[in-house]
C-alpha cells in the first residue's frame, strides 16, 4: 500500500499515511485543512542485472549442486570452470543425447513393495 505525505496547515504538521487512493481523496474531502505533498516516489528493485549481485554463500551452494548434478541444465549456468573443449564434447554428446539432459523422468511408473510399503 502507498504511503503518502499528508500536511495540516492548522496543526501546521507534516505526517505520513498509508492508504489506498480511493482512501486518500476521501480523506482529502472530508479534511479541507489538509493537503498532500508531493514527495519523491519510493523504487523497489527487484529484477536482475548488472546492478543485482547474488550472495557468495548462495552462489556456492548453486555450485555444490551443479557438481552434483554435472549434466544439469543448472551445471551448464553455473559452472563456468570447464575448458572449451569439454563444452565442446560436452554439447555434441547432448545432440546426440549420449548424456541425459532432461532432469527427472516423470513418465516412469513407479510400483509400490509390498513388504516395506515404500516405493
Amino acid at each position: 500500500m502507498p504511503s503518502y505525505t499528508i500536511y495540516d496547515k492548522n496543526k501546521d504538521e507534516y505526517f505520513d499515511t498509508l492508504c489506498t487512493w480511493g482512501e486518500l481523496q476521501e480523506f482529502l474531502d472530508n479534511n479541507p485543512q489538509c493537503q498532500k505533498i508531493v514527495t519523491a516516489p519510493n523504487i523497489v528493485s527487484g529484477i536482475q542485472g548488472k546492478s543485482f549481485k547474488t550472495d557468495g554463500g548462495f552462489n556456492e551452494v548453486m555450485s555444490k549442486i551443479a557438481d552434483s548434478h554435472p549434466n544439469s541444465p543448472l551445471a551448464d549456468k553455473v559452472n563456468k570452470k570447464d575448458t572449451i573443449v569439454q563444452n565442446k564434447v560436452r554439447n555434441v554428446a547432448k545432440k546426440h543425447k549420449l548424456i541425459d539432459i532432461g532432469g527427472q523422468d516423470l513418465g516412469k511408473e513407479y510400483k509400490k513393495n509390498k513388504s516395506t510399503g515404500l516405493y
